[in-house]
């Protein structure tokens, strides 16, 4: 699902209440920001560890991102 709109019409409220849904029904949940998961991405091409953090972002069954 893809929420777009203005700042301030509540995009991230409704991904936080169905990420709680989720967590309430017993699915892992990660809530990250675009920005904070690019970065970590991009470090860990400098470090090797690319196929480690992509599975961070890969084993949550709902994957929040801001």
């Amino acid at each position: 699902m893809i929420l777009i709109g203005n700042p301030g019409t509540g995009k991230t409220f409704l991904a936080k209440i169905l990420g709680w849904r989720a967590c309430q029904a017993n699915y892992r949940v990660l809530f990250t920001t675009a920005m904070d998961m690019l970065n970590h991405l991009l470090a860990s091409q400098a470090d090797q560890s690319l196929v480690r953090k992509l599975k961070i972002y890969t084993d949550p069954a709902l994957l929040l991102c801001d």
